[in-house]
């Protein structure tokens, strides 16, 4: 495992980066990966609708997954 994907703004908060049907822009925070002790923003590299958010908060992600599924415009 690479480290761990949050969805969460901060770990007490039940708001999300993004929800499914948001629209995006490229820069736009989805989220960030918590790794041996450093947190690293994840930036979007396309603009358009969120349509699935695939992997979820606290889950343990590798490279090359999945996270989040946008239709671009």
């Amino acid at each position: 495992q690479i480290g761990t994907f949050y969805t969460k703004k901060d770990e007490h908060s039940s708001e999300n980066f993004v929800e499914i049907g948001d629209r995006i822009e490229v820069g736009d925070q989805i989220g960030y990966i918590e790794a041996m002790k450093m947190f690293n923003d994840l930036k979007s590299d396309v603009s358009g609708i969120v349509r699935e958010i695939v992997v979820h908060n606290g889950e343990d992600v590798e490279y090359g997954d999945v996270l989040v599924r946008v239709e671009p415009e």
